[in-house]
């Protein structure tokens, strides 16, 4: 039974890293594929701290898919992401300083992908302020460029700026030097 269980648990870490890495890297049909495989093993996670991790990234894979998907298929996503917003609610009312800026980024995407931009811009920001005040330098950059998104497909490229810039500061604070060129690639903040 332990080797199973350490097994279920290599697995489904691989699968999980995986996906973060095409997540980040915006290969998001992959990332989504990658999920759903990690989660076949989360019965072998779930008192970790990387089943908050699964949730986190879950809900951002499938709110990038969004938009590319049908009607039914996006209630699907949108059912799911609540799911595992209910958990995240959760866990960020007993520990705000690891899970509320999580929880307000999937909100603030949420927010973008359902055409609520007042909502996704207090949500961004809130995020962004959250993962900075906890030092999740990580999380922090992503929550800038996926503002920096949000407000260069609404037209608002001199604040899409701004934001790209946070973003690639802290991603060179964070050491990630190989996402550098993915928050440098999209040219339209140039012009």
């Amino acid at each position: 039974m332990a080797v199973a269980f350490c097994n279920g648990l290599a697995i489904f870490s691989i699968f999980l890293f995986k996906a973060i890495l095409c997540y980040l890297f915006e290969v998001y049909g992959k990332a989504v594929e990658y999920l759903a495989t990690a989660a076949r093993h989360i019965g072998s996670i779930i008192a970790l701290i990387s089943f908050g991790e699964y949730k986190f990234y879950d809900s951002l894979a499938l709110l990038a898919q969004y938009p590319r998907l049908g009607s039914e298929a996006q209630q699907q996503c949108l059912e799911q992401i609540s799911a595992n917003q209910e958990k995240m609610n959760h866990w960020a009312y007993h520990a705000p300083m690891n899970y509320q800026h999580k929880y307000d980024l999937v909100e603030a995407e949420k927010a973008r992908v359902l055409g609520d931009k007042l909502a996704a811009m207090e949500l961004y920001d809130r995020a962004i302020a959250g993962a900075n005040a906890q030092q999740f330098i990580q999380e922090e950059a992503l929550a800038y460029e996926l503002a920096a998104r949000f407000y260069l497909n609404w037209g608002r490229a001199e604040i899409a700026r701004t934001y790209l810039a946070k973003a690639h500061n802290c991603y060179i604070r964070w050491g990630a030097v190989l996402i550098l060129p993915v928050t440098s690639r999209d040219r339209r903040c140039a012009h």
